[in-house]
């Protein structure tokens, strides 16, 4: 049961990208191109989304610090040619990129616990804004390289 709801984001991206690749009509060689690179765009969004649940849920083991998570969370961004950094900064808001890193590993982590342990929601938000505004008052909100 576990591993379905770890997958659900994932699982769900991929099919509906599949079935709009399958459903797109090809009547020439360049609409197969254009299917295939949908295609590929689709799975990479799709194991992007799943490596930053694995992320929060090392962030709810207690196997990464939030900075630690954020900075993955940053390359996995920067690792996509096609990343929307202008949607980023509108959907996110915060002081700087770092910090906008740090809130969307927060996002992350409470929708792994609303579908996993609900009770723990409130405790881990908690938790995960003293650690930020730490961060922040220590001046030390700057992800490493």
């Amino acid at each position: 049961m576990k591993q379905i709801v770890r997958f659900w984001a994932y699982g769900a991206f991929v099919a509906t990208c599949v079935a709009g690749w399958m459903c797109t009509p090809s009547n020439q060689p360049a609409d197969d191109n254009n299917r295939d690179e949908l295609a590929r765009r689709c799975l990479a969004a799709g194991h992007r989304v799943e490596s930053r649940y694995r992320t929060a849920r090392d962030v709810i083991d207690g196997r990464l610090t939030l900075l630690q998570a954020a900075e993955h969370y940053r390359d996995v961004s920067e690792s996509a040619a096609d990343f929307d950094w202008k949607d980023f900064r509108s959907k996110t808001s915060a002081a700087s990129d770092d910090e906008r890193y740090c809130r969307l590993v927060m996002k992350f982590v409470k929708a792994l616990l609303e579908r996993e342990n609900h009770s723990q929601v409130q405790s881990f938000q908690t938790r995960l804004e003293t650690e930020l505004a730490s961060i922040k008052d220590g001046g030390r909100m700057r992800l490493r390289r």
